[in-house]
């Protein structure tokens, strides 16, 4: 979800800016992605940070603080359309920097744009391994389209290259060709889309002597965006435990889980991040029929 700043500096100039990841704001361009050289700002003023499809705004403990429609701000504040950032000189009320945050890019739009915005767009030439002694093509020709939303099953016998697949449209092992999600190139902007992607292996990496409440709490802390404080993690936690169904196991060890229990928080800890693209490698493997059928139901409910 892209936006756009209109930042008005006084009495030097104007520019649009378009955020499409975290940005921090400032007057050292070293340590900045939006710097404004003005003395009301610091080094590292605040920043801009997009957390479960909303764009937020956290002052990064400013000399002169941020203000948004005339109130000074301690916490992250979710930003709508027409929201102003004001800075001023401490002690001051006359805005030396200001920035309007004027729109969110498809979301205004989404019923037209939906389709192209949230479209994950697969176009893969070949992916070949080179040895001593041959060449070999593990994939090739695949043209395929998904949109935001939608379930998509690969299957194949073994060694028939899902797994290579997986890795390519991921971005982990890059194949010839471009995979594109909305606006975004996974090969281009992998440093970006990194973070937009969740991948459960087919086996865990759980610490059997945790309870499931750490296991999420620690997930959460390493997979949200670091402005994001204790009570945001927790509250995040509770969310995820709910929806996968785990809060009732939420002080038992992982080493007392069942199958389909430790699947679903594999898959609890992927999700910590609100990722926009899911990768499962043989999610119901090991599970009985029950058991598998009521994991696809929740993956279901996530992806709705």
């Amino acid at each position: 979800m892209e936006a756009v700043l209109h930042c008005n500096v006084h009495n030097q100039h104007e520019k649009d800016v378009t955020l499409n990841s975290r940005c921090v704001l400032g007057r050292d361009e070293n340590q900045t992605d939006l710097c404004i050289n003005h003395s009301v700002l610091s080094r590292k003023h605040g920043a801009f940070f997009l957390q479960y499809g909303e764009w937020w705004y956290q002052d990064l403990g400013s000399s002169n603080g941020t203000f948004v429609n005339g109130r000074a701000i301690v916490e992250p504040v979710r930003l709508s359309a027409g929201d102003q950032l004001s800075f001023c000189m401490k002690g001051t009320l006359l805005p030396l920097v200001e920035i309007v945050f004027e729109e969110e890019i498809g979301r205004e739009n989404k019923a037209r744009n939906e389709t192209n915005t949230n479209q994950l767009v697969i176009d893969i030439t070949k992916r070949e391994v080179i040895t001593a002694q041959q060449r070999k093509i593990l994939l090739k020709d695949i043209h395929l389209q998904i949109n935001q939303g939608e379930m998509t099953l690969i299957l194949g016998g073994s060694g028939a290259g899902k797994t290579t697949f997986v890795n390519a449209v991921m971005g982990y092992e890059k194949a010839d060709g471009t995979i594109r999600y909305g606006n975004m190139d996974v090969y281009a902007d992998y440093e970006k889309m990194k973070y937009e992607i969740g991948f459960v292996p087919q086996k865990d990496l759980l610490r059997d002597a945790d309870t499931v409440y750490d296991t999420l709490y620690n997930a959460v802390q390493m997979k949200m965006p670091e402005e994001i404080n204790e009570p945001e993690h927790r509250k995040r936690v509770e969310e995820i435990m709910l929806l996968l169904g785990l809060d009732k196991q939420k002080d038992t060890l992982v080493k007392k889980l069942s199958g389909g229990q430790r699947k679903r928080l594999s898959i609890a800890m992927e999700f910590a991040g609100d990722p926009q693209l899911f990768f499962l490698d043989e999610p119901d493997s090991g599970l009985d029929g029950i058991m598998a059928r009521a994991l696809m139901e929740k993956l279901r409910e996530i992806a709705d």
